[in-house]
């Protein structure tokens, strides 16, 4: 993710903006400013849909006036409600703004959907700052919350490990470990039962999107983990490809009306956080990243 994969391909940020209208269609999160947990939710406008093609949204973008202000919270293939905001605001940290501090301040009083919380401890959508206890909602310019390849969460299979496993090893050869603990670390050789199926997903064609990484308990390494430990996604179709790592799915929806899904994932990596936009054929890919430092 951080570094290029030949197996995607990775859509570049654009400086100068594109024109943007009313027909673009806009794809954001509802969500909490990155590093301050105790700050009120507002939306972080991600992606637009300019003509035939996505890409991500740049600060110029910002300042074009063309910025919605009524948006469609979409989660699990159904409309939650509508949330408006005012005019386009930003988290003031410094002098210096930076990608992650362009958000759109909600109007106040509204009632909000809240999405069920997660299970799992960390939390999915944990990130280079600890992220809260509220998962990221996607919102959308469009009325279009709908899933129509029905995207769902089910259990893994044999034949889901036996698939990834030989993909994923070659991505893990960097991996290195303590075994005594602390930070005196040694290659970590990959073995298939150091292998762990972390979620799968399967659609109405039978595609299934696989998260599968090394057990993390096996590191035992001060700090943070390298590339080599995080969740490595694959896609399992007829050939099964990697996507991408360090990601969780968001939500699964056909933002832009055409009959097909577009997948959100959130991203975390060593000093770097984002979300993901896959269309509806898990080829095409937009990146939407900021840094700390």
């Amino acid at each position: 993710m951080r570094q290029a994969s030949t197996a995607h391909t990775a859509i570049a940020i654009v400086c100068a903006p594109l024109s943007l209208n009313a027909q673009s269609t806009f794809v954001g999160v509802l969500d909490r400013p990155a590093c301050l947990a105790d700050a009120a939710r507002a939306i972080r406008v991600l992606f637009v849909k300019d003509s035939a093609s996505w890409r991500a949204l740049g600060p110029r973008d910002m300042n074009t006036g063309s910025i919605p202000t009524q948006w469609t919270i979409a989660f699990d293939g159904r409309d939650r409600g509508v949330v408006k905001t005012g005019t386009r605001t930003v988290v003031q940290r410094d002098v210096q703004m930076f990608r992650r501090d362009y958000m759109l301040a909600l109007v106040e009083k509204q009632s909000l959907f809240t999405a069920p919380p997660t299970q799992s401890s960390p939390s999915p959508f944990d990130g280079w700052c600890e992220h809260d206890a509220t998962r990221p909602l996607v919102v959308v310019s469009t009325a279009h919350a709908t899933d129509p390849d029905h995207w769902h969460r089910v259990p893994s299979n044999a034949t889901d490990k036996s698939r990834v496993s030989a993909l994923l090893k070659p991505r893990a050869d960097s991996a290195r470990y303590c075994p005594k603990g602390g930070d005196a670390s040694a290659p970590f050789r990959v073995h298939a039962d150091d292998i762990e199926i972390v979620s799968t997903y399967t659609d109405a064609h039978e595609r299934r999107l696989v998260g599968v990484r090394i057990k993390p308990q096996l590191r035992k390494c001060d700090g943070p983990p390298e590339d080599a430990w995080q969740l490595h996604w694959f896609a399992v179709e007829t050939e099964t490809r990697f996507i991408g790592r360090g990601m969780s799915l968001i939500d699964a929806g056909d933002y832009d009306g055409d009959g097909v899904s577009e997948l959100l994932f959130w991203y975390s990596g060593y000093n770097n956080d984002g979300y993901v936009l896959f269309t509806g054929d898990l080829h095409h890919r937009v990146d939407y990243f900021w840094s700390y430092h």
